[in-house]
């Protein structure tokens, strides 16, 4: 399959690589940039399966070949064209990333979409979750066990039944009367005894 960019990161992408290769470069539709010459997506295809020819370079998102940049040029040139489009590449993929893993909220008739990054902890509220940032509280419909699953890279630990919080906002991990305590920016929430073990062991590892 050919290399896919968004019509924004294709338009950007065109100029600079018809500079780079010194010739012509087509894109075939808002979202298909087609190199130089026939046989373009043959010789990207053959990259992506371990066999580039002399005149691909490799295109790359997240360290893993997307596709190959193919058009007749320098060597050298082709090699710093592909490196700026993978970082296109690279940069669309975690704009998707982000949009996925962001929750929307309704302020006064506004939605805004709070980054997973920003939210201290997480607690249930019945039908909702409360996320709690710096900026204060807001109410998502939503399950703990969705809002987990969704948020699963981002960082975020069970620490209760009903609680989940982010472990790049946790300053301070004590034991009071025989019990787990957190400070989450700037609020102290308990470690249920379920769960302590796995929550002392998961900011240990974190800040090995």
């Amino acid at each position: 399959m050919p290399f896919r960019l968004t019509p924004e990161a294709a338009r950007a992408a065109l100029p600079h690589l018809e500079r780079a290769v010194g010739a012509p470069l087509t894109i075939t539709s808002t979202t298909e940039v087609l190199a130089g010459r026939p046989d373009g997506w043959d010789a990207a295809v053959a990259a992506m399966r371990g066999r580039p020819p002399a005149g691909a370079a490799p295109l790359t998102v997240m360290g893993t070949v997307a596709g190959a940049l193919v058009a007749h040029g320098r060597a050298h040139d082709l090699r710093n064209a592909a490196r700026w489009l993978s970082d296109q590449l690279e940069l669309d993929h975690l704009r998707k990333k982000a949009a996925q893993e962001s929750i929307p909220v309704e302020l006064g008739g506004r939605t805004r979409f709070i980054d997973p990054g920003a939210v201290w902890f997480a607690e249930a509220r019945g039908d909702y979750v409360r996320l709690r940032t710096a900026e204060g509280g807001y109410l998502v419909r939503t399950s703990m066990a969705a809002l987990e699953q969704r948020w699963a890279g981002a960082g975020f630990i069970r620490a209760h039944r009903s609680t989940l919080v982010n472990a790049r906002h946790v300053s301070e991990l004590r034991f009071a009367d025989g019990r787990a305590l957190l400070l989450v920016g700037t609020e102290t929430l308990p470690v249920s005894r379920r769960h302590t073990r796995e929550v002392r062991e998961r900011l240990t590892a974190r800040r090995a």
